[in-house]
């Protein structure tokens, strides 16, 4: 069993640990946590080692979610702006602009990397109403694109990433798109399935 208790930089102490997950490769785990000041921010932790790591520019964080390759992490910031951090470059990397704040909170926000970890798909409610995006990474300068219609939900890649699975809010209808990722993002009709 895995134990929380370990060792922390000198004097931090850590507290409401949520949203614990492991990473792919089941080499480390992230979580969020509070600190002895009172600040929630995100903090990884190799198996192999009783230290945990804040990760820099998590401050405020929720919901960490594992790139496939295990080398990068998405995260909601206090701001909510969606970010990286690249746990091979110690980058953090803005992925989109902020989100309102969503009913209940940022419990229920996920996003879904591609099984290459090149492409980020998220819920975003910019506009009233989360639609699904898909945007690159690294290069999340390039467009973004809307692959909802009628809204959407918890977006969810095929393990071969040709298709994008998604819920839709008002009928709480599964929904696929087809998509293609090389040379360029493209999407096809979305369907019921």
């Amino acid at each position: 069993a895995l134990s929380m208790k370990g060792t922390f930089p000198r004097g931090e102490r850590l507290y409401q640990f949520a949203n614990v997950v492991v990473s792919p490769d089941g080499r480390r785990i992230v979580f969020a946590a509070v600190d002895t000041l009172g600040e929630r921010a995100l903090w990884v932790r190799r198996f192999d080692a009783r230290v945990s790591t804040r990760i820099p520019g998590t401050e405020g964080a929720n919901n960490p979610f594992w790139s496939p390759d295990s080398k990068k992490i998405a995260f909601i910031d206090k701001t909510m702006r969606i970010k990286v951090y690249d746990l091979t470059t110690n980058q953090t990397t803005d992925v989109d602009k902020g989100l309102r704040m969503m009913h209940g909170g940022l419990e229920g926000w996920t996003c879904s990397w591609s099984p290459d970890s090149r492409w980020l798909a998220y819920a975003s409610n910019e506009s009233g109403q989360n639609e699904i995006f898909v945007r690159p990474f690294p290069n999340t300068g390039d467009s973004r694109w809307q692959v909802s219609t009628g809204g959407g939900f918890m977006p969810r890649w095929a393990p071969d990433g040709k298709a994008l699975y998604f819920i839709e809010p008002g009928s709480g209808q599964l929904m696929v798109v087809s998509v293609t990722t090389n040379p360029t993002f493209a999407a096809g009709q979305t369907r019921t399935l």
